[in-house]
């Protein structure tokens, strides 16, 4: 039985107030729809369930023609799956997704056995990465080197375990959290999962149509249908709308300085943090996509060697049932770039070091070509225990909330997964924020424009660079009235460099590489607050919270006089940069104030 809590800081109470007011000028509260009844919606006729796009297509078809569409059916209820999680797992989700409870119920009796089985010290103990030997340290093969059937298993791949510098008790308690994780992700998975597969049983396989998608974390199937056949699914009540399905291929957001947004070893890498070891993504997955087919390549110098065998996973399995993509894989400059961002190991050239946000992280780089890989991939990567998933690509769908916007949405919102994606480098076209980049509960990032990859890059403040904007035209990214503001944030993407090969930079320029840097932040602070793995909006939350909006102007010497037109509230800022740049270490602090770790930023 839950104990009944009424204490709580002041301090605590302020964070809670500041995450929940920007929640609600963002993400999914922010989308002003109007308010229908129970008896309303009943009414709904078998025709208003059916979108405009999709009559006007069926309108040109004969009564033989096959239309691809999605079927947004009834979703499954919440109270089934949190039934089965007490009574299957043992799990009740009040406690696991309340961090005062979780606190209390959890933390507490993991800290006590713990401390009991080998002593205080040895419980919280922490080795500084300097105080390693080789054979000790989690970069070393043979002491982390695990099977890639065992990890593509989401088994016997606790990196965490061979990293000395997060103590026994942190251990424990992130992996009690990715425990529930999955075990919730089990059970909506199988409850999704049947409902479809007998939507599909019952109504659609003697048809034999192709069935494109079949979600198994939402209610959305994308299936062939004739004009009769789509007429016949509005009038089940099961069918809650029927759209146009059509297949966006995925381009990469193309056309480092982790200094810039406090992410090095002088900030959340470095010994302020995380009693002095910093955080470095050890214990936290990480998923990253990559559009036209797109593999890293496994030979470049930050993605060799020990982090390829333990830490670093290639997973072709996105396509239709489970299958690899068609056309298959090509290694490409682009995954490299953005993986390296992500998890690259220190590599030095020309006395310049060149390392990811989260070195000891565990990634999963999956190649995709269209929308439905992305749906299906998503879902992959969940299934592997990824909690935060990078996209640096996407489509111009035009300024509206696109079918694929709202089911990246109900698979975020289903699976509990962080997803970051590119805003697109539209400048001088469309201006349009790419999809899935309009999703509401996506964090969506533009392009800071670093001046140079000189020492000097590190002072503030950017402006939004050109591709990424428009700017400096005038222009901002377009999304329709009814949509919050996106980009949510912004993160240095111009003059960003890894090591090719051997001796070799190669610089690059593009919202895709601002994703990866935002990515690389959010595992850091899943690593600091474990039960934020569960918790997707307060990531997002906490992230705007901790910008700098006055890191980013128009001018390059802006002064208090003449930079009126880029206010900290300004209408630069707001329509092209969102929130302003990231900054790792008030997002950290962010994160462990709000949860009683430490100071506000």
């Amino acid at each position: 039985m839950l104990k009944k809590r009424t204490k709580i800081k002041l301090g605590r109470i302020i964070a809670y107030v500041m995450i929940i007011t920007t929640m609600l000028s963002s993400s999914a509260f922010a989308m002003e729809k109007p308010e229908i009844s129970e008896q309303t919606e009943k009414r709904k006729t078998w025709q208003e369930k059916i979108d405009a796009e999709l009559w006007e297509v069926m309108a040109e078809k004969s009564d033989d023609d096959l239309i691809p569409v999605y079927l947004w059916l009834k979703d499954v209820d919440r109270e089934i799956i949190t039934n089965a999680l007490i009574n299957e797992k043992g799990m009740d989700p009040a406690i696991y997704e309340n961090q005062e409870w979780f606190q209390d119920e959890i933390v507490s009796e993991i800290t006590r056995q713990i401390e009991e089985r080998v002593g205080y010290e040895e419980a919280h103990k922490v080795v500084p990465p300097e105080q390693m030997s080789a054979d000790e340290s989690v970069l070393d093969a043979e002491e982390t080197a695990v099977s890639a059937k065992a990890a593509e298993n989401s088994k016997n791949d606790d990196e965490a375990f061979f990293d000395q510098s997060i103590s026994l008790v942190d251990r424990a308690i992130s992996a009690k959290v990715d425990e529930y994780i999955i075990a919730k992700r089990e059970i909506t998975k199988r409850e999704y999962s049947t409902a479809n597969d007998d939507f599909i049983a019952n109504n659609i396989g003697k048809k034999r149509r192709e069935i494109i998608y079949n979600s198994r974390y939402t209610s959305t199937l994308t299936v062939e249908a004739t004009k009769v056949e789509i007429e016949v699914y509005a009038k089940k009540e099961v069918v809650e709308e029927i759209s146009l399905y059509v297949e966006l291929i995925q381009e990469p957001s193309l056309n480092l300085s982790l200094g810039q947004i406090g992410a090095d070893y002088s900030g959340t890498k470095g010994s302020g943090f995380n009693s002095g070891n910093g955080y470095r993504g050890t214990g936290i997955k990480i998923g990253i996509f990559e559009a036209a087919g797109g593999r890293f390549d496994s030979s470049a110098p930050q993605l060799s060697g020990a982090v390829s065998k333990s830490r670093l996973f290639y997973s072709n399995d996105a396509g239709i049932l489970g299958t690899g993509i068609i056309p298959g894989p090509t290694v490409t400059n682009h995954a490299t770039m953005v993986t390296s961002l992500v998890v690259g190991q220190s590599v030095t050239v020309s006395n310049r070091t060149y390392e990811g946000v989260v070195p000891l992280a565990t990634v999963y780089q999956t190649p995709i070509n269209n929308s439905a890989d992305v749906q299906r991939g998503m879902q992959k990567l969940a299934d592997k225990g990824c909690t935060v998933i990078n996209f640096s690509a996407g489509s111009d769908t035009g300024m509206g909330y696109d079918s694929f916007d709202k089911e990246v949405d109900k698979i975020i919102n289903n699976t509990g997964v962080t997803f970051v994606v590119a805003a697109g480098n539209n400048g001088g076209g469309t201006n349009n924020v790419n999809s899935p980049g309009k999703a509401l509960d996506a964090i969506t990032v533009g392009n800071a424009q670093t001046k140079s990859n000189a020492t000097t890059a590190s002072s503030s403040p950017y402006s939004i660079l050109a591709s990424s904007s428009t700017y400096p035209s005038g222009s901002s990214f377009d999304h329709a009235s009814y949509l919050p503001n996106k980009p949510d944030i912004s993160a240095p993407g111009t003059d960003i460099s890894y090591v090719w090969s051997s001796g070799t930079i190669q610089t690059m320029y593009g919202t895709s590489f601002s994703a990866p840097l935002v990515t690389g932040v959010v595992a850091q602070m899943m690593q600091a607050q474990p039960w934020l793995k569960t918790f997707h909006t307060a990531i997002k939350s906490m992230l705007i919270i901790g910008a700098k909006p006055g890191d980013i102007r128009m001018e390059s010497t802006p002064s208090p006089n003449t930079d009126s037109t880029n206010a900290f509230a300004g209408n630069h800022l707001w329509t092209k940069s969102g929130a302003g740049l990231v900054n790792a270490p008030n997002a950290v602090n962010a994160v462990k104030n709000s949860f009683g770790y430490g100071t506000f930023f």
